[in-house]
Parts: C-alpha cells; sequence; structure tokens
C-alpha cells in the first residue's frame, strides 16, 4: 500500500511538471507573437545578429518599396473611393513599420521616416510610383491593374531577397511581407475578375500567379494564420496587419 502511495505521488508530482513546462512553454510562444515580425531583432544594434551590408541594403530598399505601395493605394483611394485601396494602404503601413523596426535594431537610416507621400530617396522607385499613378488615374480598372502589378513587382522583389539573404530573421520578415502581397494580389484579382477584366504578370512567373490565385497557404491577410485573425476580430490580438483589404469594398 505505502509502494503505491509513493508511486501516486510520484506520478503526480510528474503530471504537475508537465503542466508547468506546458503552460511555460505556451507563454514563451504568445510572448514570441506579441513582438511580432518587428520584434525579430534586439532593441539594441549591438546586440542584433550579423547582416550584411547587402541584407543592409535589401531592407533599406524594401522599406521604400513598402512606402510606394502604401502611397499609390491612398492616391487611388482618394480617386476612385474603393475601400480596399484604403485598406490595402493601411495594411502597407504596418509593413513598413515593421521593416522600419529591423532598421531602427540594426542601427540603420530610414530613408521614409521624413519623406512626404509620393517622395522617394530611390529614382527607380520615383519613377515607378510617378508612372503607377498616372496609370492608375486613368479608370478604375487601371487602377486595379496598377495594384496588381505593385503586388507582382514587390513579391519578385522579396523572393529575390529572401533567396539572398542566410539570416533567418530576415528571411521570415520576407516571408511574412510575401504572404500579405499574395492576399492583395488576390484581391486585386479578384477585383478585376468582377469588372472581367485580368491582369498579366510581368515579373513573377505565370505559374507563380497561378498558384498564388488558387489557394490561400492557410494564410489569411498579411501572414496571419486563421486563428490569429479571428483572434483579431475579437479583439483579442494584433497580427502583422491590422487592415484587410478584404474587409472593405
Amino acid at each position: 500500500m505505502e509502494a503505491n502511495s509513493n508511486m501516486n505521488k510520484t506520478s503526480r508530482k510528474t503530471a504537475q511538471m508537465g503542466t508547468l513546462l506546458a503552460t511555460l512553454l505556451v507563454s514563451a510562444l504568445v510572448a514570441g507573437l506579441a513582438l511580432g515580425v518587428g520584434g525579430i531583432f534586439t532593441a539594441s544594434a549591438a546586440e542584433a545578429p550579423e547582416v550584411s551590408a547587402e541584407e543592409k541594403a535589401g531592407l533599406v530598399y524594401m522599406v521604400e518599396e513598402e512606402k510606394l505601395a502604401r502611397d499609390v493605394y491612398a492616391r487611388m483611394f482618394d480617386l476612385w473611393g474603393l475601400g480596399m485601396f484604403r485598406n490595402t494602404s493601411s495594411a502597407e503601413q504596418r509593413h513598413i513599420e515593421h521593416v522600419r523596426g529591423v532598421l531602427k535594431a540594426l542601427g540603420l537610416s530610414d530613408p521614409t521616416a521624413s519623406a512626404k507621400p509620393g517622395e522617394f530617396t530611390d529614382a527607380s522607385l520615383q519613377r515607378l510610383y510617378d508612372a503607377l499613378v498616372k496609370k492608375g488615374s486613368e479608370s478604375m480598372e487601371a487602377a486595379l491593374a496598377a495594384g496588381a502589378a505593385i503586388e507582382d513587382i514587390d513579391i519578385s522583389d522579396l523572393e529575390a531577397l529572401r533567396a539572398k539573404t542566410t539570416n533567418r530573421d530576415i528571411s521570415a520578415l520576407y516571408d511574412a511581407l510575401i504572404a500579405g502581397s499574395e492576399n492583395h494580389m488576390r484581391s486585386f484579382a479578384g477585383q478585376l475578375k468582377a469588372r472581367s477584366a485580368e491582369y498579366k504578370p510581368e515579373h513573377i512567373s505565370p505559374e507563380r500567379y497561378a498558384s498564388i490565385l488558387a489557394g490561400s497557404n492557410g494564410q489569411s491577410e498579411c501572414g496571419l494564420g486563421r486563428g490569429q485573425r479571428q483572434g483579431q476580430r475579437n479583439g483579442r490580438g494584433r497580427g502583422f496587419c491590422s487592415n484587410c483589404p478584404h474587409a472593405g469594398n
């Protein structure tokens, strides 16, 4: 009887220890999710992981490219009043903030910090912005095609940058941005289809484009999983993007 009692006490202690470890693990995971992609680096540049000059240049370029998307979508909303442009512009602002967080952690200057809407330090992005706004001003369909073109370029550039980095944190950031761009692409393609129009990709392959339109890879807007997005809707969490282009038309 005494032996059985000791065994029961040992089993209870083991179970309690397992419960404690499980609780600690869940707490750690929740804390990690709360940091978001922008928290993948420490706040101190001195403590940040080693990052190459090429990787740094890619991050600096990408924060401006995300700003380009935000600014074009904001301009298209002003012109055409389609809610999707407003919501997608807000989503792009979240993208900018996450890249900015990484730039700050690495001690890099942010070219978008004091830039006005439609202003870019990179000459190629300035030309692209001007061309997209001009094209998108022609008609609603042209504006939607300009949006699809932005995501086409964004995905192509992000995948190229991801292929060049060996840093897991930067790769995770690019993965999340790609997931967001894929969802934006589906939104624009859907809006065009509803107007009997079609976008043909010029930067990613037709096969890649078809795969994007075919499925969501278990993701909802901007890298959020379905569970995370549901929590966001219920006011319980804040995901990678706070606004979904699908939410308002």
